[in-house]
């Protein structure tokens, strides 16, 4: 019977790559197709977790046949970027990099680049994202140690100090967030204004503003059973599968909630706080958060995102909450939550996105969180 891992092996930074022949190849330019002509991100974000995947396996092996590997679990997947549309004309090439190594978790840098014509790579990438993962044991499936990183490069000692700085950066959220903390005078002030907004729209909603919208009127879900072929080696289902699903549920969200094509812009930091299995039901709940106009604000958060049209009217924050229903135990319990960013584009000279107001105090220090801590 194979054991477990014991040794460990300093590895360096490996970029792993694939190739979407999408200039040369119909039938994957029909799989990746969007109704639009574009390339479909949900996809590719579902590509993207299951290559960063394969990279962490590779390096946390430890190149004995003998033993058994360890199992590899996403953990979180931080600050995906959208930096310019993908395109099905040119061929795209997702590539990945351990960046850095902790005692039992490392993350992985992944990038999407499209070919320019003549088959050069572009200078820089369409979207990047972060994502980490943690090992386990097969046989306890307690934490592992994972091999170590010896960056050699300036620019891998960078990203290494930049993993650790995240890190603790991690560990003092954990610890406030355990300890818990009261409300700063802005932040009660920001939150008794909008209930007070929102009163009106719940006791006088003939009376109430029109520009504005009650939080729970902008919610939509989906219901679907987790399927053998979703799962990962630990017969878990693939992170990247959800992320898929909550991306494409906040895009209709965004498209019923602006009147037009949403564009993407980024995603915030995900956590995986519950393994969902084979067998699950999951249930993704989507809400508009916030909406915001064209103002100076606005305009400055988009430009960091560097994918900007004239005729982008607003931006949206759109939450999706991803329950593991057991109807057989009268049980849900959150999973994940996601925080995406959409773009908004003008689909009439009149347009303008309403005003969203909660209806619990929970609601509107959600919307604080998004307004005033750059989500």
């Amino acid at each position: 019977k194979a054991l477990p891992q014991t040794d460990l092996v300093t590895k360096t930074p490996q970029t792993t790559s694939i190739r979407y022949p999408f200039a040369s190849s119909a039938a994957m330019r029909e799989e990746y197709r969007s109704p639009w002509g574009k390339v479909r991100l949900g996809k590719i974000l579902e590509d993207l977790d299951s290559l960063a995947g394969t990279i962490a396996f590779m390096h946390c092996d430890d190149d004995n046949p003998t033993t058994m590997p360890h199992l590899i679990v996403t953990a979180s997947v931080d600050e995906i970027h959208q930096y310019a549309p993908l395109h099905l004309d040119t061929d795209l090439i997702l590539a990945g990099v351990v960046t850095w190594v902790g005692k039992s978790s490392l993350s992985i840098r992944m990038e999407a680049t499209q070919e320019e014509a003549g088959g050069c790579l572009s200078a820089t990438p369409s979207l990047s994202a972060d994502f980490t993962f943690v090992a386990r044991s097969p046989a306890t499936h307690a934490a592992a140690l994972v091999n170590p990183l010896h960056p050699i490069t300036p620019e891998e000692r960078a990203l290494f100090k930049a993993g650790d700085l995240k890190a603790l950066s991690r560990k003092k959220a954990r610890t406030a967030a355990a300890a818990g903390s009261a409300d700063t005078p802005q932040k009660h002030d920001f939150v008794t204004k909008l209930l007070g907004e929102s009163r009106q729209l719940l006791d006088l909603p003939s009376l109430g503003d029109s520009r504005a919208i009650l939080m729970s009127q902008t919610r939509q879900e989906n219901t679907f059973l987790c399927q053998p072929q979703q799962r990962n080696m630990a017969g878990r289902v693939f992170g990247g599968f959800i992320m898929r699903r909550a991306f494409e549920l906040a895009f209709a969200s965004s498209y019923v909630f602006a009147g037009s094509r949403p564009i993407f812009l980024g995603v915030d930091e995900i956590t995986f706080q519950r393994p969902v299995n084979v067998g699950d039901l999951l249930r993704l709940k989507a809400c508009v958060l916030h909406a915001s106009a064209m103002d100076a604000q606005t305009a400055n958060c988009i430009q960091k995102s560097k994918h900007v049209t004239e005729d982008m009217v607003g931006l949206l924050h759109v939450e999706v909450n991803a329950y593991v229903t057991q109807p057989e135990n009268a049980t849900s319990v959150l999973s994940n939550t996601f925080n995406f960013r959409f773009g908004v584009e003008r689909a009439h000279a009149d347009q303008k996105l309403k005003k969203v107001l909660p209806e619990t105090e929970v609601e509107a220090r959600r919307i604080w969180d998004v307004v005033h801590m750059g989500i």
